[in-house]
């Protein structure tokens, strides 16, 4: 696991949304899989962060498998 991982799961348990999205639109689900973070897409998900919401450039949903399926290893970037 990498340092996001621990990161985002103590902003989680101090009540952050899992929705709120960044300063440039994106919400945190497709932030992390769009940076590869396996481990932390995992982490919203089973904490109930939509998986329909879109960011900023009105990506599809898909966008996050879209995202690992261009990288050739995402499990390494855990």
């Amino acid at each position: 696991m990498d340092g996001y991982y621990d990161w985002v799961k103590e902003h989680i348990a101090d009540g952050a949304p899992l929705n709120e999205p960044d300063h440039c639109g994106d919400p945190p689900l497709l932030l992390a899989a769009g940076n590869g973070h396996l481990a932390v897409v995992k982490l919203l998900l089973e904490e109930g962060a939509d998986i329909e919401q879109r960011g900023v450039v009105r990506r599809e949903p898909t966008a996050i498998s879209l995202s690992f399926s261009s990288r050739p290893d995402p499990a390494a970037r855990r």
